[in-house]
């Protein structure tokens, strides 16, 4: 663990101020704000968030292989999400809108195609 920089940062942090029961439990939980548990998934929303901005591109432009890749990881890790421990509904929750939005995107792609009689 980083030559135990972050339990000492924890430690510091708890001790430096008189905090509010429920916000020393989330700090000592073992998906709490000093772990990687906590912050990769606030993170991989930007995955999300850019792929919904994505709905303002021209069908035609999008990429069916990188939307399938998103949206298979999306699925997979969202599965992944329900087996681990500590459990953490943010990493199921940002899974599964990234399967989903990769979904929206692909069949975007399809219509699209279908619409216009053209397929790559």
């Amino acid at each position: 663990m980083a030559f135990g920089i972050v339990p000492r940062i924890r430690d510091k942090v708890l001790n430096s101020y008189n905090w509010h029961p429920w916000i020393r439990k989330r700090m000592l939980a073992d998906n709490g704000w000093f772990t990687v548990f906590h912050w990769c998934p606030w993170f991989k929303w930007a995955i999300v968030i850019a792929n919904f901005k994505d709905m303002a591109v021209p069908a035609q432009n999008i990429s069916a292989p990188q939307q399938l890749a998103v949206s298979l990881t999306g699925f997979v890790w969202s599965r992944y999400a329900t087996q681990i421990y500590p459990f953490s509904a943010n990493l199921l929750a940002v899974n599964f809108f990234m399967g989903i939005s990769g979904l929206v995107q692909i069949i975007r792609k399809v219509l699209y195609y279908q619409e216009n009689g053209k397929w790559d």
